[in-house]
């Protein structure tokens, strides 16, 4: 199982779109293998991000397999994002994450 949370300022269409692109990313990469993407608002629940020590949004953690990894700041690249966060990028589609 790929455990992922993305911690996101505020619910906007970017957010969106950098939801459903790593969700179509995930679902491509992932060979049938479960995973779950958590999203969390900083402003919702600000204690969360504190215990992440997420000072930057976007930022996703993959805390399951270990070790954990995070990709913060620019989700224009899913190949990039998807290679950094060490999973499978040989199907990973060539298109942004985010407008």
């Amino acid at each position: 199982m790929v455990s992922l949370k993305l911690y996101i300022a505020t619910y906007s269409p970017s957010t969106r779109a950098i939801t459903s692109g790593l969700n179509r990313a995930l679902e491509k990469v992932s060979s049938g293998d479960m995973f779950d993407l958590e999203v969390i608002s900083v402003l919702e629940a600000p204690d969360r991000a504190m215990a992440d020590n997420v000072m930057v949004t976007p930022t996703v953690i993959r805390s399951a397999p270990s070790p954990e990894t995070r990709v913060t700041g620019n989700f224009s690249d899913i190949t990039a994002v998807i290679q950094r966060l060490g999973l499978s990028a040989a199907t990973a589609p060539d298109e942004p994450l985010a407008p």
